[in-house]
């Protein structure tokens, strides 16, 4: 009894841990993005293009020096990503969206922002410069072809989405469109992971022939309960399990 009062300790110290170091990860990221520096570089579903960068309707040298608006869909994960808006300088969360109400109303009155329950009223809306879509995986792709139809920049929960014939409609899409994208693999960010990359880089480990992910990853049952929750581990809007939901961050470093 008591080594198992340990451990349930130990796992939400680490739960705790976890939740601050995506938060740090996001922070670092929406940082990036505020100040468009990584509009202008390689990252994960980020395209190049010659034409002037729009940050919603309104072109980049009028936003240079104000805060870029985001708008977050899907307020289980995205919780995060409003307060890594709230907390990043150059940012302002305009406002937030999910079809549930009882999710909706409150997290507006915290933040201080508008709700939405319909994405097209979001994207109706001038002050969204950027849109942030943390709904569940499966739907990534329709939301996010909405976005970009819309001319607003994007940034994407990992995966992208669960089927690969989607991601490439959306990267299509973005292409066409030249508006800018992004993936949330905060992991990139992490300073020790770019370390490691640098030395990879630079040929200080030598020539690697294989590599090792080992993903310790705790998620207690009620992160797979319903309503919001029942979706995870689901073909139809997960991909499977968890190497398609936590082990893409491994995955993505690999690559």
């Amino acid at each position: 009894q008591t080594a198992c009062s340990v451990t349930r300790l130990r796992t939400d110290q680490w739960l705790r841990e976890g939740g601050r170091r995506y938060n740090q990860g996001v922070h670092r990221l929406l940082s990036d993005l505020a100040s468009s520096t990584i509009f202008l570089r390689p990252f994960p579903l980020t395209f190049a293009s010659t034409r002037p960068l729009q940050l919603g309707r309104r072109p980049l040298e009028s936003v240079m020096s104000a805060e870029i608006g985001f708008a977050v869909v899907g307020l289980g994960m995205g919780r995060h990503h409003c307060k890594a808006v709230q907390n990043a300088p150059g940012a302002r969360l305009v406002g937030v969206c999910d079809v549930d109400a009882e999710r909706l109303g409150p997290a507006a009155e915290e933040y201080g922002c508008k709700a939405w329950s319909h994405l097209d009223e979001l994207l109706a809306d001038d002050e969204v410069d950027v849109v942030n879509i943390a709904t569940p995986s499966g739907t990534h792709v329709e939301l996010a072809l909405q976005a970009v139809a819309a001319g607003k920049p994007l940034i994407v929960e990992k995966p992208a989405d669960i089927r690969v014939d989607r991601i490439d409609a959306l990267i299509a899409a973005v292409d066409k469109a030249g508006v800018k994208a992004a993936g949330i693999f905060q992991s990139r960010l992490d300073p020790l992971n770019r370390q490691i990359r640098d030395a990879v880089a630079g040929g200080k480990l030598g020539n690697l022939i294989g590599v090792h992910g080992h993903l310790p990853w705790y998620r207690k049952q009620t992160y797979y309960d319903g309503p919001h929750g029942s979706w995870k581990g689901t073909w139809d809007m997960d991909g499977g399990g968890s190497l398609m939901n936590q082990g893409v961050h491994t995955v993505d470093l690999l690559q």
